[in-house]
């Protein structure tokens, strides 16, 4: 949850894979110049991709197009609140936007940066278009859940009331653990566009299904990607994280374990100067 006032340059709607009206943003460099690359952000669970202010306008200060939607379910987007019946969806979503992008600019770069939930299906849709992407960075991705919320009781539960009550709420989440900014933890609470609820049966037991496959098929990863995990994550465990990433067969991959940051956005971390990580 970030500075929410860096105005798109263009807002428009994308028809997802299942019919549902996705709100997305575009913005482009100073003065029209060529771009270096192009970079699609992949937000995180009850975001919308205006949160991420602070890492936009870094990648414009160094001359990225920067563009993305609000995935199904979140934000200006359609579609049910923050339910999804499998992160396939997530992720054909993905591609046919950025395969539409991708066929206006030619040969450029094109990147994605992905944080928690948006890490996964970073990683599962770079699975499943390994051409797509010239590189992937990952913010404290949801490869892995804290054993209090993922042990075997917790599974079972999940999979049961899926089942039986999909839309049923089961762990709520607090917004300390997704910021230490306290200025930027107001602001999520007063945010209407963000998702605030429970994580609900149906799409906890989808998630956990997608990171499952995923965790599967981590050896088949030969694409460049960055890592930066947060050390004292709650939710999502760094020793695990950096296990999972170091299965990637890719040559080039890089992790980091950023220990003095003790909550899962990472991309909210600041400095003592102020500035952001």
């Amino acid at each position: 949850m970030e500075e929410t006032d860096l105005v798109p340059s263009k807002e428009s709607t994308l028809r997802s894979c299942t019919g549902v009206e996705l709100h997305s943003y575009y913005w482009y460099p100073k003065d029209n110049s060529t771009p270096r690359a192009a970079v699609f952000l992949s937000h995180g669970f009850g975001e919308y991709l205006l949160t991420y202010g602070r890492v936009t306008r870094a990648l414009l200060d160094h001359n990225y197009l920067v563009f993305g939607h609000d995935h199904a379910g979140f934000g200006r987007s359609g579609g049910k609140r923050a339910h999804i019946d499998s992160i396939d969806q997530y992720c054909r979503d993905v591609e046919c936007h950025v395969s539409c992008v991708k066929s206006k600019l030619r040969n450029m770069p094109m990147f994605i940066i992905g944080h928690s939930m948006g890490g996964v299906i970073a990683v599962s849709t770079g699975l499943q278009f390994p051409s797509l992407f010239d590189g992937v960075i990952l913010l404290s991705p949801g490869l892995a859940i804290d054993k209090k919320f993922n042990n075997s009781t917790m599974r079972f539960l999940g999979r049961t009331m899926a089942k039986i009550a999909p839309g049923a709420g089961l762990i709520q989440l607090k917004a300390a653990a997704i910021t230490s900014d306290p200025d930027i933890i107001a602001k999520y609470v007063d945010d209407p566009l963000i998702y605030k609820g429970r994580l609900k049966a149906g799409w906890l037991n989808a998630f956990r299904r997608g990171v499952d496959d995923v965790n599967r098929k981590m050896k088949k990863v030969n694409w460049p990607f960055l890592c930066i995990q947060a050390g004292n994550d709650p939710w999502i465990p760094a020793a695990e994280i950096k296990r999972i990433m170091e299965l990637a067969a890719s040559p080039d991959k890089k992790i980091v374990v950023s220990l003095s940051s003790s909550v899962s956005s990472i991309i909210n971390h600041k400095t003592v100067n102020g500035k952001t990580n």
